[in-house]
């Protein structure tokens, strides 16, 4: 399958939330299993008659899905970052444990030597490889590439100077009641990427325009939530002259950049109970609509999260979860609510 990588520039600030009726949080990126839905929710205002024909190949039994992506991740300039892997390292006990541990993303040239195995001992300085607060981690080179590419005043002898990638912030709203007119404030989490940062995520298919139609449409139609007020906004392009990621070879483990749910327990036993794999879990949980338009709560999913270590056993492992409300109060006319679930594995070796 071919690669391709696109990058998304907000245009607007950006709020995805997280499971729960808090607003304030907001995550960083884009799940890979919201992304498929908001492609999927741009193609029903497409061409609503032929949504469950390009879905088929995702559910079929083995799914064939007609390409699979990443997680959106961020980046600054020239320099994508990923999910730190978690496979586990042989830390020395001179090194900063809780300083590594600390960072959620790490740049490409980490990331690629955190997927062999290697550990980059000589790109650890706090003030130097570490930005945004201690979540990314990066090193000197890429940081230098990021302030030309940024245009960021920079002394060589001056004080290291912070980067940062995006600001994230709490924005006060009020509601307001139709009968008494009274108000309530609450308030929701965002983030606002600097000028020449964004998200990028990957796709290997073989035909990419039916997912760059619904990229089109959410172009104006935005990504994640508060899309009312106006965020979300976004224009996306593709990515040129990036080399492949590498794919496993049979056996082998590999470093996934998507959230995966196993279709089966074959899989789970396959690829993540063997040892030396290393992954953690995380709950989605949301709302639905019938065909009534009456809002549902799905059903809750435990999915694999992004940077697992895990054993590759070839095909297109995952699936297309099911997770159509439980209640009969419901009327989903011969269909149900899905949720991605397939990986995207990155080789090791």
């Amino acid at each position: 399958m071919a690669e391709r990588v696109y990058q998304l520039m907000l245009k607007t600030p950006l709020h995805v939330g997280v499971g729960g009726i808090d607003q304030e949080e907001t995550l960083s990126y884009i799940p890979s299993d919201t992304l498929f839905s908001a492609i999927v929710s741009a193609w029903s205002l497409i061409d609503p008659a032929h949504v469950s024909d390009k879905l088929a190949p995702f559910l079929t039994q083995p799914a064939t899905p007609t390409f699979v992506l990443t997680s959106a991740f961020p980046f600054a300039g020239p320099v994508r970052f990923f999910p730190r892997p978690l496979r586990l390292l042989d830390v020395p006990d001179d090194l900063p444990h809780k300083r590594i541990k600390k960072a959620i993303w790490v740049s490409e040239a980490i990331f690629h030597q955190l997927r062999r195995g290697q550990l980059p001992k000589n790109e650890l300085d706090e003030t130097v490889n570490f930005i945004q607060g201690g979540q990314v981690w990066l090193t000197r080179t890429e940081r230098d590439a990021i302030i030309k590419e940024l245009e960021l005043p920079h002394h060589p002898k001056g004080p290291v100077m912070e980067i940062s990638v995006w600001v994230a912030s709490i924005a006060p709203r009020v509601t307001v009641d139709r009968l008494g007119s009274g108000s309530n404030i609450f308030h929701t989490g965002r983030i606002k990427f600097s000028d020449k940062c964004g998200l990028w995520f990957a796709v290997r298919g073989e035909d990419f325009s039916t997912l760059e139609q619904g990229l089109t449409v959410l172009q104006d139609e935005g990504f994640g939530g508060l899309r009312s007020t106006g965020h979300g906004a976004f224009e996306y392009s593709i990515w040129k002259n990036l080399q492949p990621l590498p794919t496993p070879k049979l056996d082998e483990y590999f470093i996934n950049l998507a959230r995966f749910a196993p279709a089966d327990t074959t899989e789970v036993e396959a690829m993540l109970a063997p040892d030396n794999t290393a992954y953690a879990l995380t709950v989605v949980k949301g709302w639905c609509q019938d065909d009534t338009a009456h809002p549902w709560r799905r059903k809750q999913l435990r999915l694999v999260a992004e940077g697992a270590y895990l054993r590759w056993k070839g095909g297109f492992p995952g699936q297309l979860a099911n997770v159509t409300p439980a209640t009969r109060q419901a009327t989903f006319n011969d269909r149900n609510v899905y949720r991605y679930g397939f990986a995207f594995p990155v080789g090791t070796m």
